[in-house]
């Protein structure tokens, strides 16, 4: 298969709201000390020199072994230890807490590189970007959903189907055409409390600490769009920017709108849960931002705490006739799995400066290169 480079863009990614990309990992209270509202990862290898130093390696193990609720601050604390004192020499990096209500003791980390440094993976983007084309197609040929919805109800969901010209072809994938970068490093990084707040129960509920990227920082990367003639000759031309650029809109506006919707729902029925209002202001910005991008500018939601709505195809399908149907047949076996999908009861949020806000949503701005 004959590929090349179509074109090439910069992109500049800024969020608007914090944004968490886990790397499957997770700090303990043993792993780090918390002064105020700064916590300071501890390096393990200095903290058992530091303690070998003071012959206290066995104390320290025999604590760990012989308790439930261990910290690296109790232990310091329980046997007299200034460990504080010690914390420039110990630290492997210090994390500004942006929560003034912490309840969280684990830390979900944020993925970096082989030099510790935090950054935007390619992946996230192309994935949000794809999903957003899949939308589109959806949008363009409704007859398509019909093969969606069999998907789902066979419990084999295959929705990356809608970017091959023909189903079982893996090679001839759409989304293969656009290939973006890692982000440029992200030296600003800080830990928030996260909540799962409840349409159900009404209630925002404490989860654990998660380390994001504030809002309002920018990382630079790239995007290459590859012309393939196999790809081409079988959809019936290449993918532009401007394609990409407005999937992402469209798709954007429509994930907004349903969140409003059940956001709204919460506040109008008279809820005294505080983050209801603030995540309803939270959108009612987030959509006049999305009004004012022109141009090669759009909005994403990439990382953690996304939620359905913008991971799935869910929000092509909501109003549709037949899925509303399906929705309906609690009895049916196969649909089980569906009503929690199709009708989602919380919302991920983290705290910040005792405001809530959801996670995951950047302003996208790409320039020819």
């Amino acid at each position: 298969m004959s590929e090349g480079i179509l074109e090439k863009y910069s992109l500049e990614i800024t969020t608007l709201s914090p944004v968490h990309i886990g790397d499957g990992g997770k700090l303990t209270p043993l792993d780090y000390l918390r002064v105020d509202y700064t916590i300071y990862v501890v390096d393990e290898d200095k903290l058992f020199e530091e303690l070998e130093g003071r012959g206290l390696v066995e104390r320290f193990i025999n604590y760990v072994e012989g308790s439930r609720d261990v910290s690296l601050e109790g232990f310091a604390r329980n046997i007299g230890l200034g460990i504080h004192e010690s914390l420039e020499s110990l630290m492997k990096y210090p994390l500004e807490v942006v929560s003034r209500n912490v309840k969280g003791k684990w830390i979900l980390t944020f993925i970096r590189d082989a030099e510790g440094r935090a950054y935007i993976p390619g992946s996230e983007i192309k994935g949000a970007m794809r999903i957003a084309l899949m939308h589109g197609i959806l949008e363009k040929y409704p007859e398509k959903t019909s093969q969606v919805l069999e998907m789902l109800v066979r419990g084999e969901p295959d929705e990356d189907a809608l970017l091959r010209p023909r189903i079982g072809e893996p090679h001839g994938d759409l989304g293969r055409l656009i290939r973006p970068s890692d982000s440029s490093p992200i030296n600003h990084v800080c830990v928030a409390q996260m909540y799962r707040v409840s349409t159900r129960l009404d209630k925002q509920i404490p989860l654990s600490l998660v380390e994001v990227i504030p809002m309002d920082v920018t990382a630079k990367a790239s995007l290459t769009l590859v012309s393939s003639e196999r790809i081409i000759g079988e959809i019936g031309g290449p993918v532009s920017i401007q394609d990409i650029v407005d999937a992402c809109t469209r798709r954007a506006r429509r994930i907004i709108e349903l969140e409003k919707r059940r956001i709204e729902r919460m506040v109008q029925g008279g809820s005294r849960t505080p983050a209801w209002a603030d995540l309803d202001r939270f959108y009612d910005n987030l959509l006049q931002k999305l009004d004012r991008c022109k141009g090669l500018e759009t909005i994403l939601r990439i990382g953690g705490g996304q939620g359905l709505y913008s991971t799935t195809l869910i929000p092509a399908l909501i109003d549709n006739n037949n899925f509303k149907k399906m929705m309906e047949m609690r009895e049916a076996e196969e649909v089980k799995g569906l009503l929690s999908r199709g009708r989602p009861y919380n919302i991920k949020t983290v705290e910040v400066n005792d405001k809530f806000m959801p996670l995951g949503w950047v302003r996208a701005v790409f320039k020819e290169a």
